[in-house]
């Protein structure tokens, strides 16, 4: 049985095999490192909105309605559960 290829055939072929693996390989973690850049970001975003929602829902609130009548509202009611002027 006769090799399919001459041995200088099959190392250029290894060699462009490689090179091609490189350059996906590089480009996917590119493209990971670039992705999860734009996560994170997200993330921190997410995370600052929650915070700052779950500040408003703990802290008392002193609502004042059309006609000068003052509500007061605590920790025990929502925001949603107060009718809207």
């Amino acid at each position: 049985m006769e090799p399919v290829a001459e041995p200088e055939e099959q190392l250029a072929g290894m060699v462009v095999l490689i090179v091609v693996m490189g350059v996906v390989t590089a480009i996917g973690v590119c493209h990971g490192v670039y992705f999860r850049m734009n996560l994170s970001h997200e993330y921190l975003e997410m995370e600052e909105a929650a915070k700052f929602n779950a500040d408003r829902r703990h802290a008392d609130f002193e609502l004042v309605g059309r006609d000068g009548e003052r509500l007061a509202m605590d920790r025990r009611y929502s925001e949603e559960s107060l009718e809207v002027i």
